[in-house]
């Protein structure tokens, strides 16, 4: 799931969420350890990830357990098997039906793997940026080879982006206070830029041929995808270390003060509305900007901001939620502090 897409813009245009007049929480199961990682619905199946390092795949109806393997780390489904979780120097993957794991080759790096920089699952394989190297993982054989690596010695490249964006055979991703176009079939650069601010605190969203990029200093950068060209920046109101969600025309940022929405071609605030602190990442669906955090679950409609519904929780440090919320079939997943999974839907 990540962002949704491999695009990182957190839309599902194509689902529907509860109606709101009445919501109830229900517990679907207790996955034995806290988790911010979301959620990921696919078919018939839910997959979740608990710090208790395990990887769990739930039938979505009868909502019993299928299987259970050892892993760590964000999902993403593609085609026939799960991927996100690694070891200190392979990525694996677990096939859908049987969580039988499949292994990458051991990348050759300095270090272990960077637990803070996840696997992306594409047509043209799976990309990660650790040891400088931005690796690419062949979805079949586990073969890999490094696109492209970076000087070790700068200062203006520390730190790198977690969770990259890509398009059309582009990566983009940053590295301190540089942001990069990495074309994966020749390892050069379509084009890189670079800021006044750090731009790898938060992750990369594409949309429509932009760019959209947080870094330091409260801002939001748009650059055009072909040229790289800066179309606009704009100050929220406090940092960001998160993804910009895109859907349609706006981009939502929720920086735990406000849920702003900001018009994706102007970079000019189309409007905000207060909310608690510590939300998670927000995600567009139904034509409603969904928020969740340890007080519970906002729904605010994506063109004015107006709240449609809310669910609050009554004990916030045991049962509020600490993932971003999964919407699926006209229910939303997340995961509680207190490591359970529950399901808000209309009774």
């Amino acid at each position: 799931m990540y962002g949704i897409d491999v695009q990182n813009t957190g839309y599902q245009p194509n689902v529907s969420g509860p109606e709101g007049d009445n919501i109830e929480l229900r517990e679907v199961y207790d996955i034995g350890g806290g988790s911010s990682y979301p959620v990921v619905t696919a078919g018939d199946h839910i997959y979740v990830t608990s710090r208790d390092g395990v990887v769990l795949a739930l039938n979505r109806e009868t909502e019993e357990l299928i299987w259970e393997a050892e892993g760590h780390g964000p999902l993403m489904v593609f085609e026939d098997r799960v991927y996100g979780p690694r070891g200190s120097h392979r990525i694996y993957g677990y096939d859908r039906e049987d969580g039988v794991r499949w292994e990458s080759d051991e990348i050759d790096l300095q270090r272990s793997l960077n637990l803070n920089n996840e696997p992306i699952v594409t047509e043209d394989g799976i990309f990660v940026i650790s040891d400088h190297n931005v690796w690419k993982i062949d979805i079949d054989t586990g073969e890999y080879i490094s696109v492209r690596e970076y000087p070790r010695d700068s200062r203006d490249l520390t730190g790198t982006t977690d969770i990259p964006a890509y398009n059309d055979g582009v990566l983009y991703h940053a590295m301190g206070i540089e942001l990069f176009a990495l074309d994966i079939e020749s390892g050069e650069h379509k084009w890189s830029v670079e800021s006044e601010n750090v731009l790898h605190i938060g992750n990369p969203s594409v949309f429509d041929d932009i760019i959209y990029v947080p870094g330091g200093g409260k801002m939001i950068y748009a650059f055009d995808i072909d040229s790289g060209k800066e179309l606009w920046t704009v100050e929220i109101y406090d940092s960001i270390e998160e993804r910009p969600t895109v859907a349609e025309e706006l981009i939502y940022i929720d920086d735990g003060q406000k849920l702003t929405a900001i018009d994706s071609h102007t970079g000019e605030i189309d409007w905000d509305v207060e909310t608690p602190a510590g939300t998670n990442e927000v995600v567009v669906a139904n034509e409603t900007v969904y928020s969740s955090d340890i007080f519970g679950l906002r729904a605010h409609d994506m063109h004015s901001g107006t709240l449609k519904w809310e669910f609050e929780i009554e004990e916030p440090t045991e049962d509020g939620f600490s993932t971003p919320p999964a919407v699926f079939d006209d229910a939303i997943y997340c995961i509680s502090t207190n490591g359970k999974l529950y399901s808000l839907e209309d009774t």
